[in-house]
């Protein structure tokens, strides 16, 4: 079955990221901070973009270890990573309240 209902933007990648104990609270300039010492390169706080150092080959592909590696470093630093599912979407009507900006 497709659901074709338009739910709204989803959040960035940068928000799936949310300190154990401020779920949906966490502070947007330490998890920024904690990106950067994970490895974030390229980093627009205005956009909720960043890069990770060294995430693609030569050619351009994804390098999954690397991915990996980043998500391990902000796992170390207190933070869980949570997924669409988790957060919903930014439009108030689905947003689950777990992810913030």
């Amino acid at each position: 079955m497709v659901n074709c209902v338009d739910k709204g933007k989803s959040f960035p990648y940068i928000a799936y990221f949310q300190k154990k104990d401020q779920i949906g609270k966490t502070n947007v300039n330490t998890r920024w901070n904690d990106v950067q010492a994970c490895g974030g390169i390229n980093i627009s706080r205005s956009n909720n973009e960043f890069q990770i150092k060294n995430e693609r080959d030569k050619n351009g592909a994804i390098e999954p270890a690397v991915i990996k590696q980043f998500e391990a470093c902000m796992l170390s630093k207190g933070y869980v990573r949570l997924y669409y599912a988790d957060c919903g979407t930014q439009d108030p009507k689905w947003d689950k309240g777990k992810c913030n900006l």
